[in-house]
């Protein structure tokens, strides 16, 4: 049999020619089909071929009775009700919802188990996810652009992400719905949540495939919702986020940079599971009184505490021995200690450089310095305090 392949959106591409009645306008794969009966044939699941977009209640009912759509799903304006898709278990790719005011819920859809691909939702009025009450198995979540969109509860069964959870530009204030995630193997992105004042909801997952990031989001005042994250492969980058106190992470190696940057009521930061990472940055956190990353022993590329006003000691690097490129320890404006933040250090692959720091002995960074036992580069050593005794 010859398989037909179309978009239900573009009917008359796969429609009937004048005077073929039997001929009809969506055929299922039939060599693919087997199984339970579908309406045109014994024996056969009813599996349509190829990518879908409904912009009609008349194009959603021209697949009424299939369950399966080996192919994509697009959900566009025009469409309002989705209940012809009672039968629905699989979408093998995608299920975008996208820009549409028409739809107000997925009910329908009660029966989907599984989404091969990505679930995406972009400027669509649709409040909730409900309807999808029965999925279980999702390879990516993108939320972004929406501005009522305020319950996820129903993705509950979902366990583990193997690509993406992207929130981003919405309104959404509860990450309730996503307790179920252990893993996300490809980006947690957190950003523009307007919104959102905290992460509860992440609480159970322990494992980042690639970049944590979490910014611009002017309520979150907490970081516990990642409590149980002690792997992130690539990045973390947590900036921009006003209301922030305290960051406190038991994450124990970042292959990338950690990024802390910009974060105005920044009070404490506490990496103390943190054992090695590509780079570290501590940036433009204007009352930032604290760090403590203990267990850290090696930065492969640069160590940056930069423009921290309040800083005032360097905190705690007691484990820290080698640096890979360079230390930067610059304009810090109340910072006065660091001989005892550095006891370890020995080992820095370019330049030492620590300047303008108007409080900071000079003979400590002198000190710090002369305990080196492997430098590539030039010790940087002005603008600080020239007139301090060092013991």
């Amino acid at each position: 049999m010859r398989v037909q392949w179309c978009l239900v959106a573009v009917l008359h591409a796969c429609a009937p020619k004048s005077g073929d009645s039997s001929s009809p306008a969506v055929t299922p794969d039939a060599e693919a089909d087997s199984g339970s009966a579908p309406p045109d044939g014994p024996g056969r699941i009813p599996i349509y071929v190829g990518d879908v977009e409904f912009r009609s209640d008349a194009d959603v009912a021209l697949l009424e009775g299939y369950e399966v759509i080996q192919g994509s799903v697009g959900l566009l304006e025009g469409v309002t009700d989705l209940t012809k898709l009672y039968a629905l278990q699989e979408i093998t790719g995608s299920l975008r919802i996208e820009d549409t005011t028409t739809l107000p819920s997925l009910t329908g859809l009660e029966a989907v188990q599984t989404i091969g691909g990505d679930l995406g939702i972009r400027g669509s009025t649709m409040t909730s996810f409900a309807g999808l009450d029965g999925l279980t198995s999702l390879e990516g979540l993108t939320i972004e652009d929406t501005e009522v969109l305020t319950d996820i509860s129903a993705l509950t069964s979902i366990t583990g992400l193997s690509r993406n959870l992207v929130i981003t530009n919405t309104n959404l204030a509860s990450l309730t719905g996503l307790e179920g995630l252990t893993e996300v193997r490809g980006y947690l992105n957190i950003q523009a949540a307007s919104a959102l004042s905290s992460l509860s909801g992440l609480d159970n997952i322990s494992y980042v495939g690639k970049t944590l990031f979490v910014v611009q989001s002017p309520l979150i005042e907490t970081l516990d919702g990642l409590g149980a994250l002690t792997t992130v492969n690539e990045s973390i980058s947590i900036a921009e986020l006003p209301q922030l106190r305290a960051i406190s992470l038991s994450v124990e190696s970042v292959k990338d940079n950690v990024q802390i940057v910009r974060n105005s009521n920044l009070e404490m930061i506490a990496l103390s599971g943190l054992v090695s990472a590509g780079e570290l940055e501590v940036h433009g956190n204007p009352v930032l009184a604290g760090l403590d990353v203990g267990a850290l022993v090696e930065v492969e590329r640069w160590f940056q505490i930069d423009d921290n006003d309040s800083l005032t000691a360097l905190g705690d690097f007691s484990s820290l021995a080698t640096v890979g490129v360079r230390v930067s320890v610059t304009r810090n404006d109340r910072l006065a200690s660091i001989g005892s933040s550095l006891p370890s250090l020995r080992s820095v692959g370019e330049n030492f450089d620590m300047h303008d720091n108007p409080l900071l002995p000079a003979c400590e960074v002198d000190a710090v310095a002369e305990a080196l036992t492997d430098l590539g580069g030039l010790v940087v050593n002005t603008g600080n305090l020239d007139d301090a005794a060092c013991d």
